[in-house]
């Protein structure tokens, strides 16, 4: 069991009528790993997707083009983490001491990274690892979309209302325990 949530556009950068985001979100292994599947569909001609390429791995700024990111943290806790994935196969993880400060490669574990096609990827997270197996976490589930145009667009499962932040602690709406 997990959670199915639906991205939407921030209202500064609204996206192209008929694409949708989506993603999937569930705990296996006793809740030790946390499983992430993005999937656009709909009006996709426009996305620029890049292909697989060999060599990915870790790369940092991959936020300035199309990525898929999730953001989770233990409730009560200032700290968090962030996840991105670039559609070639790179990826970064990332600490944070609490709101955009104290950030740092996550290096006690990798993103396992699953590219599924022209529309969707995937990783898995090692959640034990960082120390959260047994834990709860908040998370909120987002991506940055660029178009053929060079156009940039901000998609989360919950937005902050005057600007695309996703590091915005109260946008960690989704919720997602060892069970489920």
């Amino acid at each position: 069991m997990g959670i199915h949530a639906q991205l939407t556009p921030h209202p500064s950068t609204p996206g192209p009528d008929g694409l949708t985001v989506g993603v999937q979100l569930r705990r296996t292994e006793g809740g030790r790993l946390l499983l992430a599947e993005y999937r656009l569909a709909g009006e996709t001609d426009t996305v620029l997707w890049p292909k697989a390429k060999p060599g990915a791995g870790r790369r940092d700024r991959l936020w300035e083009r199309t990525c898929l990111e999730l953001f989770w943290a233990q409730p009560g806790s200032e700290g968090y983490w962030e996840a991105n994935l670039s559609p070639e196969g790179d990826w970064a993880l990332y600490r944070f001491s609490k709101y955009r400060e104290g950030m740092a490669p996550e290096e006690r574990c990798d993103l396992r990274v699953a590219r599924g096609g022209s529309t969707h990827a995937g990783f898995a997270v090692d959640l034990g690892a960082l120390g959260l197996g047994s834990a709860a976490v908040e998370l909120n589930a987002t991506a940055v979309i660029q178009e053929a145009s060079g156009q940039v667009r901000y998609w989360a499962a919950k937005h902050r209302v005057d600007q695309p932040d996703f590091h915005w602690r109260e946008a960690f709406g989704l919720h997602l325990g060892v069970g489920k």
